[in-house]
């Protein structure tokens, strides 16, 4: 046998399926919010190139939801800058290493934000409850 570890990303129904040597499992589980959070976005590095990524790029969660930006998770500091729209939360400056925000999200919209310092781009988009 063999271990596997994975981080969930928001909330809700997910599938993992297997298939080794022929052989298929398929597992279902829930990810549950943890301390109230409903979704984490995390910077990545690829290995190979170097370029850094949001993880995920794109997460849709409820109005009043809460989501952790956790941006310097690789020892590399980043920014999260938020298009100035309505409804927006608070920028999140960079940090030192481990350092996360939580930030709430009232209201529905796609909140477009960036990191200032590499440029990496991600939405939050909150539906209406």
């Amino acid at each position: 046998g063999s271990a596997f570890s994975a981080t969930g990303t928001s909330v809700g129904g997910a599938t993992l399926t297997v298939t080794y040597a022929g052989s298929t499992a398929t597992l279902g589980f829930t990810v549950h919010a943890k301390n109230g959070l409903s979704a984490l976005v995390s910077d990545i590095t690829d290995g190979t190139t170097g370029t850094s990524a949001w993880r995920p790029p794109e997460i849709t969660v409820a109005a009043g939801s809460t989501v952790e930006f956790n941006i310097s998770n690789n020892g590399v500091s980043h920014t999260v800058v938020f298009d100035a729209v309505a409804g927006a939360p608070d920028n999140v400056p960079a940090g030192p290493a481990g350092f996360a925000a939580d930030r709430t999200f009232p209201t529905a919209g796609s909140f477009i934000y960036k990191c200032s310092i590499h440029g990496e781009i991600g939405v939050v988009n909150v539906l209406r409850q």
